[in-house]
């Protein structure tokens, strides 16, 4: 390896770090303020809903149903989509490999709360996933990079998820939509 790539790897590597801390406060910020609250939507976003939550995501992206979840895509490109499951934790998380699937990135945030604001015993995960066709579809460079923020419901013993395509949303993007989750009342 070369001394430039270390460089640029190394600087790569810093600047991650302090994007995600600057992240990581945002997060905290809003989730905090938000237990309870109505969604306040922020500026150039607007509200999308489930019947299990609501949340903001940018205005330039549509919002499909799919049954009790969302597809969200922009150019008709998808830029995400929710999930609901049921409950997993910390090590189910760690062993999450759906077929084709490399899961290079797990992280159990302890640092904000997760959307199920005001109830305890909650985790809010992050995982990051490279998915890849198998041998048979004689493509062996593609791959769709993925990261999913999952947290807990423990009142209904169920686990939200939400989705978003790695390459199409920044890191900024995929925090301010994950600040404004708020799980509805009475679900």
């Amino acid at each position: 390896m070369s001394k430039k790539w270390l460089l640029w790897t190394a600087l790569g590597l810093v600047l991650a770090a302090a994007l995600s801390a600057l992240a990581w406060r945002i997060i905290g910020e809003n989730a905090a303020s938000g237990a309870g609250e109505p969604l306040q939507v922020p500026p150039g976003f607007k509200q999308a809903e489930t019947s299990l939550l609501t949340l903001a995501v940018p205005e330039g992206w549509s919002v499909e149903p799919n049954g009790k979840e969302l597809i969200f895509t922009a150019n008709g490109e998808k830029m995400g989509e929710t999930e609901t499951l049921d409950w997993f934790d910390a090590e189910s998380w760690t062993h999450l490999r759906p077929n084709h699937t490399e899961q290079t990135d797990f992280v159990e945030v302890k640092d904000m709360p997760a959307p199920a604001a005001g109830q305890t015993g909650q985790s809010l995960y992050r995982i990051r996933l490279v998915h890849t066709k198998p041998a048979a579809q004689l493509d062996p460079d593609w791959h769709y990079d993925e990261i999913r923020w999952y947290w807990n419901d423990p009142g209904k013993r169920l686990t939200h998820g939400i989705y978003f395509n790695e390459a199409a949303v920044d890191e900024a993007t995929m925090i301010s939509v994950v600040s404004t989750i708020r799980l509805k009342a009475g679900r």
